[in-house]
């Protein structure tokens, strides 16, 4: 880790329909740190996500944010939509179920980023090489066949699917929601090292990418349970009553009194649930 700063929360109090999610709530993560931020069901987890993207998909009318929100230097939620599709070229995200185009196949689906931010100077061939290597290295190469659709796929594979399509055009920062929620120990440990270890690599690159290479990936990822992530996580945070709280590292989690960190700590131990492999 750099210590460079590249994301900050800066008293950041977040309304949506009303309801108040965060409140003042403060937050610095550096450079090449991995920071797991954990809290209950419906705690607004994947606000933090969406708040660091610029709120995609959300509408505005019924969203009131006060504070600021910095990403690389950018007050995001500021920003002129150009510098904002800029800023996001430079980030991939994995929101809750994955958010895939149902309509699109697995391949177009994965390539969308690269499409949408390097369509015009990166080549099909180029663009199908890319999907063909993300899915060999995660041993998924069936689902690269033309015309598989996310409806045919389990909830592991749209998963990886869906993180394909983040690691695509080689993000500096990843953002990831509860992705090892509901699926078996095995399964999901194979998946949070994905998460957090695996960076493509490709041959080449626009060299609009080529500018952001070489940097350290910055992680945030929310959970509902702590204990998947305790060998992954450069730091863990508790988010409650709209604070986002520092626990600390993997030792400071295990040997914190919190009630709330030991409940989110024991959760798959009390759940009993068969998973998906």
């Amino acid at each position: 880790m750099s210590g460079k700063p590249v994301i900050v929360f800066d008293k950041v109090s977040l309304y949506v329909e009303g309801r108040r999610f965060l409140d003042r709530a403060d937050l610095v993560v550096s450079e090449g740190e991995s920071l797991v931020v954990a809290g209950a069901g419906g705690c607004g987890k994947s606000f933090v996500l969406r708040l660091v993207l610029g709120l995609p998909g959300m509408d505005r009318a019924s969203v009131r944010v006060e504070g600021d929100v910095v990403v690389d230097g950018h007050s995001i939620l500021a920003v002129p939509l150009p510098t904002l599709q800029r800023c996001r070229r430079n980030m991939g995200s994995v929101l809750s179920g994955g958010g895939l185009i149902e309509n699109m196949d697995v391949r177009k689906n994965i390539a969308l980023p690269l499409n949408y931010h390097y369509g015009n100077v990166m080549s099909a061939v180029e663009i199908e090489a890319r999907c063909d290597a993300i899915l060999g290295d995660m041993e998924l190469e069936e689902l690269a066949l033309p015309g598989r659709r996310p409806v045919s796929l389990n909830r592991m594979e749209r998963i990886y699917v869906a993180l394909a399509r983040a690691l695509v055009n080689q993000p500096n920062i990843l953002l990831i929601d509860e992705p090892t929620t509901g699926v078996s120990p095995a399964a999901g440990e194979r998946l949070a090292r994905f998460c957090f270890y695996y960076r493509p690599e490709f041959p080449s690159a626009p060299a609009a990418m080529e500018e952001m290479s070489g940097r350290p990936m910055t992680r945030i990822i929310t959970t509902v349970d702590l204990e998947p992530y305790l060998d992954f996580g450069h730091r863990f945070a508790l988010l409650i009553n709209g604070k986002i709280e520092e626990i600390g590292d993997r030792e400071a989690v295990l040997g914190s009194a919190d009630p709330n960190v030991r409940e989110l700590l024991s959760r798959s131990r009390n759940v009993a649930s068969p998973g998906v492999d």
